[in-house]
């Protein structure tokens, strides 16, 4: 369930207005456009597994005290 959207004008009436059901089957749309093209969706707030958690590449070297 979406709520409706109102879009204001700089003077603060309203320029427009997206109803709920617009903005459902805008949501759908984009849904099933991302499955057809194969994207990746993922959860909010998913954690890195650990072998794609970054890990620096430099030179010991450069931060030694010699």
């Amino acid at each position: 369930m979406f709520y409706p959207v109102r879009i204001f004008k700089p003077n603060g009436k309203i320029k427009k207005e997206i109803s709920s059901e617009k903005l459902s089957e805008r949501y759908w749309q984009e849904f099933n456009d991302a499955i057809r093209t194969n994207i990746q969706i993922s959860p909010k707030g998913r954690r890195p597994k650990p072998e794609e958690v970054y890990e620096p590449m430099y030179d010991a070297t450069y931060f030694s005290e010699d």
